[in-house]
């Protein structure tokens, strides 16, 4: 054999063994299967008594399994470990009664042997995944996009038994017979108070410090969480500390949010450190969210700082169309305070900035008529006679969008989005390079020099209402003739609309041959905006429904506006637009919706509009003082908006 053959032998060995180590063994995947059902019935009792169970194996391989010996194990070992001895590769000792009473006899076959199998591990997700557990909040939770989810005091009584719950998950999840019952022998009736999941916390963290896991944001949020829950905010705060610090840990709300709370509830109040965290949280690039502003509104509640709870105030106007009930039942308790109004140098000394129009809406004033279960007129009339308004988007609103339209465009992507499709969620994924971003570049300037001038009053989202109703099954094309009769609805009603539709939509198979009048129509009137292929044709809506009003750094409202016509709510957009809330402020005012009436292909066939109110339905100032606040009923989808009214006296 020659060195070439032995050197393609040596390495053929090599990858052998590697995929050896990667393959799990069938007792390996038997215990990842039972944690993973513990976890998915959120069965904290069971989970961690199969732990107590097996830590000392589970340690002692994982120690070997990463090649470290008695000092390179205590080396990596954490200084706070409750072990004590860093050079110590044993599992520390239980501090608490609770979690001695978790170390079970250990009746079933299966489980007995998993205490003397050599190829049993456990890995940093299994961890965080416990720990998450242990704050009180099932791991599914964290798998949805912005979960906040706090958790719950722990039962009073006790949960079901595990019989009868598993029972119930084989027929969702398919469990074995031999995960049934393996599951079935474990405890899960002990109810676990928060002194004791925090104390399990600490062990599992410091069983990954160990041997050599690193927390990821899953864990971190955990701990913090727990350890908030166990009153001892000093460690969350350190642990939060170090989180944030941590260049490996992708930051997230949640993260700071129990931390959040606890700073401003009455017993623990510290609204300095509360709009520090606003500060912290603004330079890592989060987005304080609603949740946030109503935990410190409450706080200023408390304190009675006019200047902190104006700028919260105008921070929830700012981001929130119709607030949430609790976030309702906090902007009124602030004006139920009375006369407990103060002024302090906390809000300057904050450094936070706010980047719309202030408004006056929490001042020294303490005295206010609340009225409630207001319904508008047509007018935006209120029945105590006050006016609501229309709150526009403002022209440095629409520069910033554009802007970042335009970023999308050339880029094919904008800075902070994690999302693999251009402008949106949805489509093909779209080619990143340098030539295809040229050849973007240039056909969005063609558009854009063709556009510039144009009058209209109207943008046609024209997929949008060709597809409305259609019945893929009979047809692949849009109906032509239904885009046609709201083209000319508008016009009848003196409007100048414009439609824009990929150039998909103008080949021989979509367009057919009886349609095509339409098409030379509009193309003869200047109707139409034909958007390239290869490229989104939201992008050009977008620009020519904002273009016209935007203006660098104003805040005045935009002018001249034109309609934007589509059914599409524009939800995959959130995941580019970093300026989802003036994307959003803009479509509540200018998007018009429609649906149509009679039958499809014949004469009758026509649409009717439901154009925005001539007053915004959201949160807003008095021209006089204080707030008129909308009802939740005036989410979307909803009919019915109720308000309540808040007047200085």
């Amino acid at each position: 054999m020659d060195s070439g053959s032995a050197e393609v032998q040596s390495t053929l060995a090599q990858q052998q063994q590697q995929k050896a180590k990667k393959k799990k063994s069938a007792t390996q995947k038997t215990l990842d299967h039972l944690i993973h059902c513990c976890c998915r019935h959120n069965s904290l009792p069971a989970a961690l008594a199969l732990y107590m169970a097996l830590r000392e194996r589970l340690i002692e391989n994982n120690r070997i399994k990463r090649g470290k010996g008695a000092e390179g194990c205590g080396a990596s070992h954490s200084s706070s470990s409750s072990s004590g001895s860093s050079a110590n590769t044993k599992p520390a000792p239980m501090t608490c009664q609770v979690l001695e009473e978790l170390r079970p006899e250990l009746t079933s076959p299966t489980l007995q042997a998993f205490k003397d199998d050599p190829t049993l591990f456990m890995n940093s997700k299994t961890y965080s995944t416990l720990l998450s557990l242990c704050s009180g909040v099932s791991p599914s939770d964290y798998l949805s996009s912005g979960a906040t989810n706090k958790p719950a005091p722990p039962p009073t009584s006790p949960s079901p038994t595990p019989a009868s719950t598993a029972q119930v998950a084989t027929s969702n999840m398919n469990w074995s017979p031999q995960i049934l019952e393996l599951y079935s022998t474990l405890p899960s009736t002990t109810v676990i108070d928060f002194a004791g999941r925090y104390e399990f916390a600490k062990v599992l963290r410091d069983d990954m410090v160990l041997h050599g896991f690193s927390l990821n944001e899953i864990g971190y949020t955990a701990l913090i969480r727990v350890a908030c829950r166990a009153n001892d905010i000093e460690a969350a705060m350190a642990m939060l500390d170090k989180a944030e610090k941590d260049v490996t840990v992708k930051k997230r709300n949640r993260l700071f949010l129990d931390v959040l709370a606890l700073k401003t509830e009455e017993g623990n109040l510290d609204l300095p450190y509360a709009l520090n965290l606003w500060a912290r949280m603004q330079k890592l690039g989060l987005q304080v969210r609603e949740e946030e502003m109503r935990m410190t509104l409450n706080g200023c509640s408390v304190l009675g700082d006019y200047q902190c709870a104006n700028y919260v105030l105008n921070c929830i106007v700012d981001d929130c169309l119709v607030p949430q009930e609790a976030t309702s039942e906090a902007i009124l308790n602030w004006f139920k305070g009375g006369s407990k109004r103060v002024e302090t140098d906390v809000l300057q000394k904050s450094g936070l900035k706010f980047f719309s129009k202030k408004e006056d809406f929490a001042t020294q004033h303490g005295k206010y008529e609340i009225t409630s279960d207001l319904e508008a007129n047509d007018e935006g009339e209120l029945g105590t006679g006050t006016r609501l308004k229309s709150i526009e988007i403002s022209a440095g609103s629409c520069f910033k969008l554009i802007s970042m339209n335009e970023e999308i465009v050339v880029k094919g992507t904008v800075e902070g989005s994690g999302s693999e499709f251009c402008g949106g969620g949805k489509g093909k994924k779209r080619k990143h390079g340098a030539e295809e971003g040229q050849k973007r570049f240039q056909k969005w300037l063609n558009f854009k020099t063709r556009t510039a001038d144009q009058p209209f009053t109207h943008v046609i989202d024209g997929a949008n209402v060709g597809y409305c109703n259609v019945n893929f099954s009979q047809s692949k094309h849009i109906d032509w003739e239904q885009l046609n009769s709201l083209v000319e609805a508008l016009i009848k009603m003196g409007g100048t609309p414009i439609v824009v539709l990929h150039e998909r939509h103008f080949t021989n198979s979509m367009l057919p041959k009886w349609c095509r009048w339409i098409v030379q129509g509009w193309d003869k009137r200047g109707l139409l905006c034909r958007t390239p292929l290869q490229m989104n044709d939201d992008w050009f809506a977008i620009h020519l429904c904002l273009a016209r009003g935007a203006k660098e750094g104003v805040e005045d409202s935009a002018e001249n506006l034109p309609y934007f016509v589509s059914n599409d709510e524009l939800r995959d957009h959130r995941f580019m637009m970093l300026e989802a809330r003036d994307l959003f402020r803009w479509k509540e005012r200018k998007r018009v919706t429609f649906l149509f009436e009679g039958e499809p292909g014949t004469s009758s066939r026509s649409p009717v509009f439901n154009f925005p109110r001539i007053y915004s339905e959201r949160l807003q100032g008095r021209e006089d003082g204080g707030m008129c606040v909308p009802s939740a009923e005036g989410e979307e989808g909803k009919s019915k908006v109720t308000w309540t009214e808040i007047k200085p006296i």
